[in-house]
């Protein structure tokens, strides 16, 4: 677990990120990328104390199919986002995506929406899916299920992991 914080939610529950064990898939653990599988995603609890303090995705993160996607367009996607707490350390929340379209503006504008649900109050139940062909080490798409305790936000979206990822009508 990353965070266990006060919260402020229904229920006095607390903020909190579970991320998900990697798969086996193909990847053998090595000293240069901290892999040992493909990033399958996360659940978490997103409190407003969480918002802001999560991290960049570090450098030395070398994601399944990192090297498969275009030099200059490739980026280390958090599964859960940085603005909501999600860690750019933890190999399990850095997946390979391209970075113009998909990872953004695609995945932040739907992240910035989750983090202004609660900014206005809510607490969100989020659940994030790296969807996987079998045979691709990187995911061809990522699922974002959230929904505010105080019944005010829902979203459930799909982003395409490709170089033509629309931005979901959801996220606009």
């Amino acid at each position: 677990m990353v965070h266990n914080v006060s919260s402020g939610c229904v229920n006095n529950r607390k903020g909190f990120i579970e991320y998900q064990e990697e798969d086996t898939w193909g990847v053998t653990k090595n000293t240069s990328d901290h892999y040992s599988g493909r990033p399958r995603g996360a659940r978490a609890l997103i409190s407003p104390s969480m918002l802001g303090t999560g991290s960049d995705a570090s450098s030395y993160l070398l994601p399944p199919g990192w090297d498969e996607l275009p030099s200059g367009n490739r980026g280390r996607a958090h599964l859960v986002a940085r603005q909501l707490g999600g860690s750019g350390k933890d190999a399990r929340n850095i997946v390979a995506m391209f970075q113009r379209t998909a990872n953004s503006p695609a995945m932040s504008s739907c992240e910035s929406k989750i983090a202004a649900a609660v900014k206005n109050g809510e607490c969100v139940d989020l659940i994030v899916t790296a969807n996987y062909s079998s045979d691709d080490p990187k995911p061809i798409s990522v699922t974002i299920k959230a929904n505010g305790d105080r019944g005010c936000f829902s979203l459930s979206v799909t982003i395409s992991n490709s170089k033509t990822a629309a931005t979901p009508s959801a996220c606009k």
